[in-house]
């Protein structure tokens, strides 16, 4: 997976509702999954909640990019950390940037685009 691919992923029992909120929601995923990555640069470790928050992102928005960036691109990883959530105060995972998150991020903020990220099997 390219982090700067544009692509969603739709369960096999989708509804046309949900065709046609992923193909609007298509041309976002990048910056979204960009706009994560500078807000836990920036800041540091980040619940959902609060990426949510500093990156202005529903969290049907927020959790499936944030998802992406843990499990598929394997830059953002569980920090160990836990802070109560804003909203229950039940404990949350607060989440950071790995080193191959550093180091796109990075990337990102220098505005250089000499190099694409090509990711090894």
């Amino acid at each position: 997976m390219d982090p700067d691919e544009a692509h969603v992923y739709l369960h096999r029992h989708a509804h046309d509702t949900e065709f046609i909120a992923a193909e609007s929601s298509l041309p976002k995923t990048v910056e979204n999954r960009q706009r994560i990555v500078r807000a836990l640069g920036q800041r540091g470790g980040l619940t959902d909640t609060e990426i949510e928050k500093v990156c202005d992102l529903l969290p049907n928005s927020e959790r499936p990019r944030r998802y992406e960036l843990v499990e598929k691109l394997f830059m953002v990883r569980d920090s160990g950390e836990r802070r109560p959530s804003m909203l229950t105060g039940m404990p949350t995972i607060v989440w950071e940037l790995n080193d191959l998150g550093w180091l796109y991020y990075r990337w990102l903020t220098r505005g250089s685009r000499r190099f694409r990220l090509i990711r090894g099997g």
